[in-house]
């Protein structure tokens, strides 16, 4: 089956629900995503009371610690959660929006990559974005566009 495992490292980020709901709702097949997260949490500050860490496919684990213990760890131990049943493997950071039918057009880009060599590896830099005080979501590139981060047609 051709499932996608999402690895995300978190430490005390607000958007990780949203960045996970974005992920689900844009994609053409939610039901071959599986996450595995990395939540550092600092000060007793979490983020994960959100139904959607409910899902089956979403784990996750907490690392409780008095300050953050770096992305590489995070990363890492993220990481550590994928098992060889996924085909795709694709490691985001914690505060993302993804367009429509995303995981499909990463998919066409790997087979298309597989044409000309072995193990390809697609990186990006994703749009940036930046929230404001009563969590308005901006878009980089068209500031005049307020985005809603629980509605996902980006």
């Amino acid at each position: 089956m051709e499932t996608i495992f999402i690895s995300i490292a978190a430490c005390k980020e607000e958007f990780l629900a949203q960045t996970i709901k974005s992920a689900i709702a844009n994609a053409k097949n939610p039901e071959l995503l599986y996450f595995g997260i990395s939540n550092m949490v600092i000060d007793q500050e979490d983020f994960l009371s959100d139904p959607i860490f409910d899902i089956p496919n979403i784990n996750y684990i907490d690392i409780k610690h008095k300050e953050p213990l770096g992305t590489g760890f995070g990363r890492m131990t993220s990481s550590l959660m994928v098992d060889r049943q996924h085909k795709y493997f694709l490691q985001v950071d914690a505060h993302n929006i993804f367009e429509k039918n995303w995981d499909e057009t990463v998919k066409e880009y790997y087979s298309k990559l597989l044409k000309v060599c072995k193990k390809p590896i697609i990186t990006t830099c994703p749009l940036m974005w930046a929230d404001g005080p009563q969590k308005q979501v901006w878009l980089f590139d068209d500031s005049s566009k307020e985005i809603d981060p629980y509605d996902f047609n980006t």
